[in-house]
């Protein structure tokens, strides 16, 4: 038996803010200003940000909206399910009491979003090198477009010398 299985059938917290929700169901989305964070139990959900997706879910114990419920900032992505789902339900008000009554849940959100920043930082630093070297082939680009302007110039002056000398 998984470890959230086991925290949940010990909570009957836990038990009473179960919800069910069909395939193809928008538990949110971007730019909402709901704050209610979900947990995974079972099925597949898409993550989708701008109308495009960016992950599909299934791991059982992730969880989904915790960024606008634990800063209350507007949803940032959108998250529809792919299967039939269940979820543990925690509103807003509600997640320091959830945390408080089950540790390790707290400590596998803390996880889960170091996790994510250290992707996130990994990301940050291969953006920052591509936009390097970007910017080194825009340069050459740049001294490659003056050396011809320069030719050019060379060359029209050129012709109006020969065409004076005529």
């Amino acid at each position: 038996m998984s470890e959230l299985k086991k925290l949940y059938d010990e909570s009957e917290k836990l038990r009473t803010i179960q919800m069910s929700c069909l395939p193809n169901t928008t538990l949110f989305s971007e730019g909402d200003r709901s704050f209610e964070m979900y947990i995974l139990l079972s099925g597949r959900v898409e993550i989708l940000k701008n109308s495009k997706r960016i992950a599909i879910v299934e791991e059982e114990g992730s969880y989904l909206g915790e960024l606008s419920t634990l800063l209350e900032i507007p949803r940032t992505a959108t998250v529809r399910t792919l299967s039939h789902c269940k979820f543990v339900v925690v509103n807003a008000d509600k997640v320091m009491d959830f945390f408080a009554s089950s540790p390790p849940l707290g400590f596998k959100l803390a996880r889960i979003l170091a996790d994510r920043l250290a992707k996130m930082n990994i990301g940050y630093v291969k953006l920052e090198e591509k936009a390097d070297r970007l910017a080194n082939r825009l340069k050459e680009a740049e001294d490659k477009v003056s050396k011809r302007d320069r030719q050019i110039e060379q060359f029209v002056a050129r012709l109006e010398k020969m065409q004076g000398l005529r």
